[in-house]
């Protein structure tokens, strides 16, 4: 999640720390050790497979976005939240790889800016300008488009929105905004995985005059040989725990605690749809995934949490039972989260996931990184 709102902050705090003496981020890797393995599961078991969910549920939701326009029912509007819903749960699923082609494209922001501008929303649904995905994609900013803008189409407090309720422009938006959402995913895909000429992906990457010339995933796979991302393979494990560190914090101090300490239901991402809890849950599960060696728990390969064991059996269950305990908390907040900002349960989940961030920080990291 992009907050537009921090970037003044984010400014200044890169100010103060250019100020300040460097870490030192020496990292460890002697010349018979190999983490080849651990990178080629990252991006083929962990983040492809996560990005193709989330593209192939978006183009699900764009056709359910059509079936509304064939037949503006309850039940289609029903439907259409349901693929929302199941491709924001990949969305949040990756939030720990957020690096490369999501932060290099762009598409973190264009796809999921928060909050949601839905002054300048309801401005562009009451005048005469085209609603569609070219218009949309060429004239309409990050608080104008991806998940939230659709959220806000299709939910009303927590529910799915009348089929009656719905006017014929929002319905236009909404086709708009869907199409325009399962372009951007295909791109986030097909920029890891890359895509073929004359297959679906390959059709709408041409429509938006868009080209993979080299994907990053195998160049990430690759990293510390000719054509890698990186110059040394165990950089490439150092960006996957900083992944790890940001979506951690973020959760924690972001998410839950800014409403928490705010007390304002309009600082709660997701609140059209009552989502909130859940998507934060999934970011803890974008860790578990990049930790434990994919999403298929019974197709897991060579691993962060592989390599940690080799060196402390310990630290490696205690990983694992802190990233359960901070799903299990996060779950454990009464539902939806914009109505009870300030229940105890909430300050539980930031504190486990303030636990959890300081393992990674302090207790794994630094079996990689001096």
């Amino acid at each position: 999640m992009k907050k537009l709102f921090q970037l003044a902050f984010v400014a200044l705090a890169l100010i103060a720390t250019s100020c300040e003496k460097k870490e030192d981020t020496t990292l460890k890797q002697d010349s018979n050790s190999s983490y080849s393995g651990i990178l080629d599961t990252y991006v083929n078991k962990t983040v492809i497979p996560t990005y193709k969910g989330m593209k192939d549920n978006a183009k699900v939701l764009a056709q359910k976005t059509q079936d509304i326009k064939a037949s503006k029912t309850d039940a289609n509007i029903i439907a259409a939240c349901k693929a929302w819903q199941e491709t924001r749960k990949y969305w949040e699923q990756s939030e720990a790889f957020l690096f490369g082609p999501a932060d290099e494209r762009n598409l973190d922001p264009l796809l999921d800016s928060w909050p949601l501008d839905l002054t300048q929303l309801n401005q562009v649904l009451s005048s005469n300008e085209e609603l569609n995905a070219a218009n949309i994609s060429e004239t309409k900013g990050a608080q104008l488009r991806g998940f939230h803008t659709i959220e806000y189409l299709l939910f009303r407090e927590g529910a799915p929105r009348k089929a009656s309720d719905m006017t014929a422009r929002e319905l236009e938006y909404l086709i708009g905004a869907s199409e325009v959402l399962r372009n951007d995913c295909v791109l986030l895909y097909s920029s890891w995985a890359g895509a073929e000429k004359g297959t679906t992906d390959g059709d709408i990457l041409d429509e938006m005059e868009k080209s993979i010339s080299v994907p990053y995933g195998p160049s990430f796979a690759k990293s510390g040989k000719i054509g890698g991302a990186y110059p040394v393979e165990i950089s490439a494990v150092d960006q996957i725990l900083q992944g790890i560190l940001d979506i951690s914090d973020e959760v924690g101090s972001q998410k839950l605690g800014t409403p928490n300490k705010s007390n304002d239901p309009l600082d709660v991402e997701s609140w059209y749809s009552w989502n909130s809890l859940l998507d934060f849950q999934n970011n803890v599960r974008s860790i578990q995934h990049s930790y434990q060696g994919g999403v298929d728990t019974e197709n897991l390969g060579k691993s962060l949490s592989d390599a940690v064991k080799s060196h402390d059996a310990a630290l490696d269950t205690k990983v694992k039972e802190n990233i359960t305990l901070a799903i299990e908390k996060i779950g454990a907040i009464p539902t939806p989260f914009r109505n009870n900002l300030n229940a105890p349960e909430v300050q539980k989940a930031m504190e486990q996931l303030s636990t959890l961030n300081e393992i990674f920080s302090k207790e794994v990291r630094p079996i990689f990184v001096k």
